[in-house]
């Protein structure tokens, strides 16, 4: 090149290292390609030369032949070599798929033990030989390569092998000789896939859901009702959620009658009021009485509920009755007290008004509702807890109970798996419900437990 002046050695060196570089990788190559056909005239020449003829400096043929003496000084060197790096792919399972390294080690693991299963673990030294033998001569060795060269070595440790040196663990000699009946791998899965599946046809999955107001009927329920198929926030019974008190104006007989779920008591208020106090606000939703005495039902009754801001607070004005509940009356108001006052006598044969029970509605800010508890006759193991409800603003909390009533499952999701749970206990569901105002609506819309027999 122009500008380079390389001495005649440093252009020879340059050119022998690399050329004995590629001669070197020649093996690996196709064989139609330049570098493939060159290696075949290579090879060709190698084991015919007399006089070098293509090698007119004499080289290269000087530096093959100082090459192939060393080999054949050091054969046992280059044997154990390739001996060293078999053994090492096969125990660190490097060795890429297909190459024979990879071959043993299956072997080795004895993942691939049909030709062993036919005879049952008495192989003669050629059928052991020859899978890898076939593998290595799929290669299509060259002669002299590391391939021909590992065949060879192969032929020799297997024919005169005592110490199995290729198998540096053990681990085929083990398995042939322990083996006293031979395994026939497709039976066994084949056993395998039959026990599995009749494992699934005996076992039984069961589920106890409740989605219909009959179902949720079942449950128990405080601060709620069921309707149309959910649970939800209604107008409830005071009574339900709260504990109230009596309350009354002087005069006033028998006042603890009004409130004692006993429609055939009653209590005298002529000319005075009574009524209940639940000690706090509550969203009052409706208001009905039961008239029971002996009069004309011409008298009246002023309907009246306490505001904190602004004392008692007249609703409406009803009339008594004899012996029947009068209609709900809306109240729609937050109060914590309501009560009625005899604004009008009756004209009966008394002439008082003696009322036998007063009920209120409220609009429930918390609810609880437990499902019935579940004692399954037949029982393997608990499966799953699941639930469909709708918080709509409110808050939302499941817990599964066992029979005491202590948590098994607190905060639970859908789907929760009940699967470590003892199968001795029996489970029900319960779920708590909140809202912060009577603007806001959770419902429950389903719910199921579910176990395996």
């Amino acid at each position: 090149m122009p500008g380079v002046k390389n001495s005649d050695s440093e252009i020879k060196a340059n050119s022998e290292a690399a050329l004995a570089e590629a001669i070197g990788n020649l093996d690996a190559v196709d064989g139609q390609s330049v570098a493939g056909l060159l290696n075949a005239y290579l090879d060709a020449k190698i084991s015919s030369r007399s006089s070098h003829s293509w090698d007119p400096n004499g080289t290269i043929g000087t530096n093959l032949d100082a090459k192939v003496s060393n080999a054949g000084a050091s054969q046992s060197d280059i044997n154990s070599g390739a001996q060293s790096a078999l053994a090492e792919d096969i125990a660190t399972d490097t060795a890429a798929a297909g190459s024979v390294a990879k071959i043993l080690s299956r072997i080795e693991g004895n993942n691939d033990l049909t030709s062993l299963d036919s005879t049952g673990g008495t192989n003669s030294q050629s059928e052991l030989r020859d899978p890898v033998e076939t593998a290595i001569d799929n290669l299509s060795p060259s002669a002299g390569s590391i391939a021909a060269m590992l065949n060879a070595n192969l032929d020799a440790a297997i024919s005169s092998r005592s110490s199995h040196s290729w198998d540096p663990n053990g681990h085929i000699d083990a398995n042939v000789s322990s083996r006293a009946t031979p395994i026939d791998v497709a039976t066994e899965v084949n056993n395998a896939q039959i026990n599995q599946d009749i494992y699934q046809a005996i076992e039984r999955r069961v589920s106890q859901t409740w989605s219909t107001d009959s179902e949720l009927g079942n449950w128990t329920i405080s601060g709620l009702k069921v309707l149309n198929g959910t649970i939800q926030f209604s107008n409830v019974l005071a009574e339900n959620v709260f504990s109230p008190t009596v309350i009354s104006g002087s005069g006033v007989s028998n006042p603890g009658n009004i409130y004692d779920n006993d429609t055939s008591t009653k209590t005298n208020v002529d000319g005075s009021y009574v009524g209940i106090d639940w000690g706090e606000n509550a969203h009052l939703a409706e208001f009905r009485y039961y008239g029971n005495s002996n009069h004309a039902e011409d008298g009246e009754y002023a309907l009246e509920y306490y505001d904190d801001g602004n004392g008692w607070v007249e609703d409406s004005r009803i009339s008594t009755r004899v012996g029947s509940w009068s209609s709900w009356l809306t109240l729609g108001v937050d109060a914590s007290r309501v009560r009625i006052r005899q604004t009008v006598g009756d004209s009966g044969k008394y002439g008082d008004n003696s009322p036998g029970e007063i009920e209120v509605r409220v609009e429930a800010y918390n609810g609880t509702a437990e499902s019935p508890l579940m004692s399954p006759s037949y029982l393997t193991e608990w499966d799953l807890a699941n639930f469909d409800v709708a918080a709509d603003g409110g808050n939302i909390t499941v817990d599964i109970l066992d029979g005491s009533g202590t948590a098994v499952v607190s905060d639970a999701i859908d789907g929760e798996d009940l699967s470590a749970t003892s199968a001795s206990k029996d489970l029900r569901m319960s779920i708590s419900m909140g809202r912060s105002s009577t603007s806001k609506n959770p419902e429950i819309n389903s719910a199921a437990l579910r176990w395996i027999e």
